[in-house]
């Protein structure tokens, strides 16, 4: 899990630290040994490469930025415990912890989930695939 938490925040291209990347990672916030612990994660992990002190995900291993979406949202509503998050907020979380366009973000969203109050508020339920 913390691999594929990596793999997200690097997908955007831009180059992050051990500390830029411990601080996102829930399963490492606030471990002493969490630089040391992803140190060897990531120097184990072929699709990611080190440059000076820059992680970056190897060329070509960018992920899909819907995936990357709602595998962020996914990750909001189950640290904040929510059944459902007002859409300016949850955008704003969403841009911040992928570095993706807020406009991207709101159609993703708005694709995906389901929404109440003209699309103000979104719920923690994910929309049934409608094209198959």
């Amino acid at each position: 899990m913390i691999l594929e938490q990596v793999q997200q925040i690097l997908s955007t291209g831009k180059g992050h630290s051990l500390s830029e990347l411990a601080d996102r990672l829930p399963d490492l916030c606030g471990r002493d040994d969490a630089k040391d612990i992803l140190y060897l994660l990531l120097r184990l992990d072929t699709r990611f490469e080190n440059v000076g002190k820059l992680w970056f995900a190897k060329a070509g291993m960018k992920s899909d930025s819907t995936l990357e979406i709602r595998e962020a949202v996914k990750g909001y509503f189950s640290q904040t415990n929510r059944k459902g998050e007002l859409m300016a907020h949850l955008t704003k979380a969403v841009a911040e912890s992928t570095s993706i366009g807020e406009d991207k973000i709101q159609k993703v969203i708005s694709k995906n989930y389901h929404t109440v109050q003209s699309g103000k508020m979104v719920l923690n339920r994910v929309k049934e695939n409608e094209n198959g």
